[in-house]
């Protein structure tokens, strides 16, 4: 149980911190996209404020006011 606890944690400031690097640079690479997707989908690793940040993210994409680099 504590290695799970332990994960979740680093799954969470992985998270927080890919977010932060996304919506400060305004830059987004299609590993990051994927990332991003896969946490969509995983509810169990992602708590309600980084769901807030993931859809911040998303919702930019749908603005272009992110640049995708390849």
């Amino acid at each position: 149980m504590a290695a799970n606890k332990s994960k979740l944690i680093a799954a969470t400031i992985n998270v927080q911190q890919l977010c932060d690097r996304i919506l400060s640079t305004q830059e987004l690479t299609r590993q990051d996209h994927m990332q991003l997707m896969s946490l969509c989908l995983n509810d169990a690793l992602v708590t309600e404020d980084e769901r807030r940040l993931i859809n911040q993210i998303l919702d930019d994409i749908q603005l272009a006011q992110l640049h995708f680099l390849s």
